[in-house]
């Protein structure tokens, strides 16, 4: 998403996804007092990986939940390439754990980023605003789903 930051669009994308990775710290937090925010850290920021949770490098993806009329989507897009044509974190191994944001309900859903990539592998792949993606329930046992969360309120 290089390319994609000196957008309007980018920027905004990187301040929403910004705000839901704190509500998920914070909760993380609350859970290992040693987790680490690797991605505040400018010269961490393209580490592949978002925060460090129990020695595991997990990576935060943000979505909106609902589409434009505010209806509550039961499927969640998954990003593979972003609009610049890079692979995301979790695609290539950089990450141990990937969590899916759904920000109309402040929920979080943990999966395996192992059982993830082999599972989107078999999936058809379509072209969302630039991007390449997968559609995938929110919960997907078959894609490495471990676990979903409640998010602390926002600030």
């Amino acid at each position: 998403m290089a390319s994609d930051w000196h957008t309007a669009d980018g920027q905004r994308s990187l301040q929403v996804g910004k705000e839901a990775e704190a509500r998920l710290f914070i909760l993380l937090k609350e859970i290992d007092p040693d987790a680490q925010w690797i991605s505040q850290d400018p010269e961490r920021f393209f580490d592949g990986h978002d925060m460090i949770f129990r020695g595991k490098r997990v990576e935060v993806k943000s979505n909106a939940g609902t589409g434009l009329a505010g209806k509550a989507y039961d499927t969640v897009c998954v990003e593979v390439t972003t609009k610049a044509g890079r692979p995301v974190g979790w695609s290539t191994g950089k990450s141990d754990v990937v969590v899916f944001i759904d920000r109309s309900k402040s929920w979080a859903y943990i999966y395996r980023s192992s059982a993830l990539r082999e599972w989107i592998a078999n999936r058809r792949v379509f072209n969302r605003h630039g991007a390449d993606c997968v559609i995938m329930p929110w919960i997907c046992a078959e894609a490495g789903f471990i676990a979903q969360a409640a998010l602390p309120p926002a600030a």
